[in-house]
C-alpha cells in the first residue's frame, strides 16, 4: 500500500472518529422523556436534581443561588426551538444560550410562574455571573399556575420567543448571549413544579 493511501484512510478514520464522538449542533435534535434516574445527557449543576415517574426537578430547589441543569453535549448552540411541559407550574424556568462557569451562571432566563408575575405568568431574565438582575417583560397567563403547561421557546438571532399551549405570549430582544447551552431552573418546593417531555432543535 502507498505512503498517499495509508494517509488517506488514516485521514478518513480520524475524520470518521471526530464525527461520532462531537454532537452535531445544526440540524439536530435531543428529546428526553426522562426515563434515566442519573441521566448523563445532563449536567446537574446546581439543585441536585432527579427523575421520578418521568418528571425531571431539583431535590433542592432554590434561587440563591440559582438551579441549574444543562445538556452536556450541546454548549454552543445559536438558533434552537425547545419544547418542554412544565407540570404544577409554580416556580421554574427555562435556560437559554447559558453557561455554567465557576459556580455561577450565564444566560437568558425564562421563569414559567415566578415571584414577578405572582406565579400567575412568565418573565425573563438575563442572568449576568449568577445575578438575575430586573424580571424583564412579564406577562400573565391565565390558569397558568398550578397547570400542566406545554411550553415551546425560540431562539433567533437577538429575540427569544415564548409560547404556551401553542400561544404566544411574550418575547425578549437582547443580544447579550450569541450562543451557550439549554437547560432548566427549579425554585418550587412547595408544590414542586416538575419537568417532562423535553425536546430540543437546532437550526
Amino acid at each position: 500500500m502507498s505512503n498517499r493511501n495509508r494517509l488517506g484512510r488514516t485521514g478518513a478514520a480520524i475524520m470518521a472518529l471526530l464525527l461520532a464522538v462531537t454532537p452535531a449542533l445544526a440540524g439536530s435534535t435531543f428529546c428526553d422523556k426522562f426515563t434515566k434516574k442519573n441521566d448523563p445527557a445532563w449536567g446537574d449543576q446546581a439543585g441536585a436534581w432527579t427523575i421520578a415517574k418521568r418528571r425531571y426537578y431539583a431535590t433542592k430547589p432554590d434561587n440563591n443561588p440559582l438551579t441549574y441543569t444543562d445538556l452536556v453535549n450541546y454548549q454552543s448552540l445559536t438558533n434552537f426551538t425547545l419544547d418542554v411541559t412544565v407540570n404544577d407550574v409554580y416556580d421554574g424556568g427555562i435556560w437559554l444560550r447559558s453557561q455554567y462557569n465557576n459556580g455561577e451562571p450565564n444566560g437568558i432566563l425564562l421563569v414559567v410562574g415566578g415571584a414577578c408575575s405572582n406565579y400567575t405568568g412568565m418573565y425573563w431574565h438575563v442572568v449576568v455571573n449568577g445575578n438575575p438582575g430586573n424580571c424583564l417583560d412579564e406577562v400573565n397567563v391565565a390558569g397558568l399556575e398550578g397547570s400542566n403547561a406545554k411550553i415551546k421557546v425560540v431562539a433567533k438571532g437577538d429575540t427569544y420567543t415564548a409560547y404556551v399551549n401553542g400561544a404566544k405570549v411574550t418575547s425578549l430582544t437582547d443580544s447579550t448571549y450569541e450562543t451557550g447551552s439549554a437547560g432548566l431552573y427549579d425554585n418550587s418546593a412547595a408544590p414542586a413544579e416538575t419537568f417532562s417531555d423535553f425536546c430540543l432543535k437546532a437550526k
